[in-house]
C-alpha cells in the first residue's frame, strides 16, 4: 500500500482490538478497557525515524504504554531482570529489528512475550536482512520443533520394531 493509505490506522486497530481497547477514540473510551491479554505487541520499523513518527500516533490513539528501543550505544546492557522489569511495565514494544534480534538471541525476549507482531515495511526485507531473522525465528523455530518431534518419534517407532524382530 502507498504511503497515506491508512496502513498505521489499521495497526493502531489491530493494537486496540488486540488489549480489548474501544475503536472508538474519546475521551471516555480511552481509559476504561478490560484488559484481554498480558502479551505484548511487537511494533517493528526499518528506521529510527518510522519508529519515532508512528510510536507517536499510536501512543496518541491509544490509552497503552509504549517503549521504545533503538540502536546505539551498544555498551548499555542491563542485566536479564532489570530489562524483564523493565518490558513489563509496557504494552507495547517499538523498535528496529537489530535491537530486537540482539535480545532474542541473549534470550532477553522470548517469541512466547509477543501475542501479535505488526512489521512495518516488511515488504523491503532481504534475505539476511535482521527483520527477516526475526520472521525465521518467530516462524521456522516453530516448525523445526514440530519436525524435530516428528522425525524422533518416526525413529523411536523404527526403533521399537527392529527390536521386535
Amino acid at each position: 500500500m502507498e504511503t497515506g493509505l491508512g496502513k498505521t490506522y489499521i495497526a493502531i486497530m489491530l493494537i486496540k482490538d488486540f488489549f480489548g481497547e474501544s475503536l472508538e477514540n474519546n475521551y471516555f473510551n480511552r481509559a476504561c478497557y478490560i484488559r484481554k491479554t498480558n502479551k505484548k505487541v511487537l511494533f517493528l520499523f526499518k528506521t529510527i525515524s518510522l519508529l519515532n513518527q508512528q510510536t507517536k500516533v499510536v501512543k496518541y490513539n491509544t490509552n497503552l504504554k509504549l517503549i521504545k528501543f533503538y540502536g546505539g550505544d551498544n555498551s548499555f546492557m542491563p542485566s536479564y531482570d532489570k530489562f524483564r522489569g523493565i518490558i513489563n511495565r509496557y504494552d507495547v514494544i517499538s523498535s528496529t529489528p537489530e535491537v530486537v534480534y540482539k535480545y532474542f538471541t541473549l534470550g532477553y525476549l522470548k517469541k512466547e512475550d509477543f501475542g501479535l507482531i505488526i512489521i512495518d515495511e516488511c515488504h523491503h526485507a532481504k534475505k539476511f536482512d535482521f527483520m527477516n531473522l526475526i520472521l525465521k525465528h518467530f516462524v521456522l523455530n516453530e516448525s523445526e520443533d514440530n519436525n524435530n518431534n516428528n522425525s524422533k518419534d518416526n525413529n523411536n517407532e523404527n526403533k521399537n520394531e527392529d527390536l521386535n524382530t
